[in-house]
C-alpha cells in the first residue's frame, strides 16, 4: 500500500494559535536561545568556586535574587547568593546548592554537602540554541510543540492542508443516526464513528455523505466526488454481494491495488484510487470498518499529510485467556487486565460495545495458538488510556 500513500504536496501557512494537530511542512529554527538567559532550576544558594563548594563551607549571604530580577552580581569568594528557582545566575557561578541541603545562620549558609560543577544551573541555550532546528519537517504539533514556539515567539508556521475527507455509507437499510429506524432499518452507527475516527486522526475537512444502492447513480456520484476530495473511506458494498458495488465501480472508474486482507474482522476491505484520490471500500459492519481505519486507513491519512511518524505503534503485551488459532490474523479489541490485555465484550464483526471499551488491537496470529501469558503485538488505540 505505501507505494501509493504519497504526501499531496499542498502547503498552507496558519497561526500558531491554530496549529495543533497540523502537520509541519517546513522546518522550524531557533530564534532566541532557550532558555534565553542562565538561572537557577531549584531555590538555594550560588556558589562562585570551587574551593567554596566543599561541605562544611561556612559562606556569607550577600543578597537574594528573584526570578524577573536584571541582574545578578558577581559571587565575591567567601560569599553565595540566595536565588529563587528562575532567577538569573551570576556569570562566574559554579553551582548552585538546593536550599535542603544547606543550614542557614543569621546572614551566612553553611553547605551540608559538597556542591558539584554545573549543578542545578539552567545554562543559556542548552534547550536550544539560536538557528537550531527545534522541529522537523513532518512533525505533528502537539501541546509541547505549541509551547515550544510560543517560547520562540513565533506566530505562523507552514503546515501540510489537511487531508480532506468523505465517508459514504451505502445501504438501502441504513436512516439517519436521529431517525426512527423502520422493521427492517438501522440507524447509522459506522458514519458517525467514522467521522469521529477520522477527526482524531488530524482531519479537519470531513464529509459525510450517504448513497442507496443504485449502480449507475453510485458510479457519477462516486467520480465527482473522486475529483474534490483526497480520500473517500466508502462504508458497506466492498464484499461480493448482489449490491456491492464498490469493486466494480472502481475497477470501471480507477484502479483496484487491493481487494481482501486474510484478516478478522475486516477480511473484505479494498484499496484503489481513482485519479489521485485515494478510496478505502471498508466492510459495512462496525468492528470491521473500525479495525480497517485502525489499521489501514489511518496511515494513510498520516502519509498524505507528510507526517514523520507513519508507523502505528505496536507494543509486546502479555495475553491473558487462550485464543485458538482460525486461519486468518484475528485483531482482537482487548483491554488492560492483570499486567496484560484480554479479549473485551461481543468479538464478533456486529460488535459495537467492544469498540467503545477497547484499549487497544492485539494482533493474533492466523497458524498459531495464543495460551495465557503469551507475548502478542498490541496497537494502542489513539486517545484511550488503561
Amino acid at each position: 500500500m505505501r507505494e501509493h500513500l504519497k504526501g499531496h504536496g499542498r502547503v498552507c501557512e496558519v497561526p500558531t494559535s491554530d496549529c495543533v494537530g497540523r502537520v509541519l511542512a517546513k522546518e522550524i529554527f531557533a530564534v532566541d536561545a532557550y532558555p534565553r538567559f542562565d538561572n537557577s532550576a531549584v531555590d538555594g544558594y550560588a556558589i562562585g568556586t570551587r574551593e567554596d563548594a566543599d561541605a562544611g563551607r561556612r559562606l556569607r549571604i550577600r543578597n537574594t535574587t528573584f526570578a524577573g530580577d536584571v541582574e545578578a552580581p558577581t559571587i565575591e569568594p567567601g560569599e553565595c547568593i540566595r536565588v529563587m528557582t528562575g532567577a538569573p545566575t551570576p556569570s562566574n557561578t559554579f553551582g548552585i546548592a538546593m536550599q535542603e541541603d544547606v543550614k542557614r545562620i543569621g546572614d551566612f549558609a553553611v553547605l551540608e554537602e559538597a556542591v558539584a560543577e554545573g549543578s542545578h544551573l539552567r545554562l543559556r541555550g542548552s534547550d536550544g540554541g539560536v538557528g537550531d532546528v527545534l522541529l522537523p519537517i513532518g512533525h505533528r504539533i502537539n501541546a509541547g510543540s505549541r509551547g515550544l514556539l510560543a517560547a520562540q515567539g513565533i506566530r505562523k508556521v507552514s503546515v501540510s492542508e489537511s487531508v480532506s475527507v468523505a465517508i459514504v455509507t451505502t445501504g438501502d437499510e441504513i436512516v439517519d443516526e436521529h431517525s426512527v429506524p423502520g422493521a427492517a432499518q438501522v440507524r447509522d452507527a459506522n458514519g458517525p464513528m467514522l467521522e469521529t475516527l477520522g477527526h482524531s486522526a488530524g482531519v479537519v475537512q470531513v464529509t459525510k455523505i450517504h448513497w442507496p444502492d443504485e449502480f449507475e447513480s453510485f458510479c457519477t456520484e462516486l467520480f465527482g466526488l473522486a475529483q474534490v476530495v483526497d480520500l473517500i473511506l466508502l462504508s458497506g458494498g466492498a464484499s461480493v454481494g448482489d449490491r456491492d458495488f464498490v469493486p466494480r465501480a472502481i475497477r470501471e472508474l480507477g484502479h483496484i491495488h487491493f481487494h481482501g486482507v486474510s484478516m478478522r474482522p475486516g477480511k473484505p476491505i479494498l484499496f484503489g484510487s481513482i485519479g489521485s484520490c485515494l478510496i478505502f471500500g471498508l466492510p459495512g459492519n462496525p468492528a470491521s470498518g473500525f479495525v480497517g481505519f485502525e489499521v489501514f486507513v489511518r496511515e494513510a491519512i498520516r502519509s498524505l499529510e507528510g507526517a514523520s511518524e507513519c508507523a502505528p505503534m505496536w507494543d509486546e503485551v502479555r495475553y491473558v485467556g487462550t485464543h485458538l488459532a482460525m486461519g486468518r490474523e484475528d485483531f482482537q479489541r482487548v483491554e488492560w487486565r492483570g499486567g496484560g490485555v484480554t479479549a473485551v465484550s461481543e468479538q464478533a464483526s456486529f460488535g459495537l460495545r467492544s469498540l467503545a471499551l477497547a484499549r487497544g488491537l492485539a494482533r493474533l496470529p492466523a497458524d498459531r495458538d495464543v495460551f495465557d501469558g503469551d507475548a502478542v503485538s498490541v496497537l494502542r488505540l489513539p486517545g484511550r488510556d488503561r
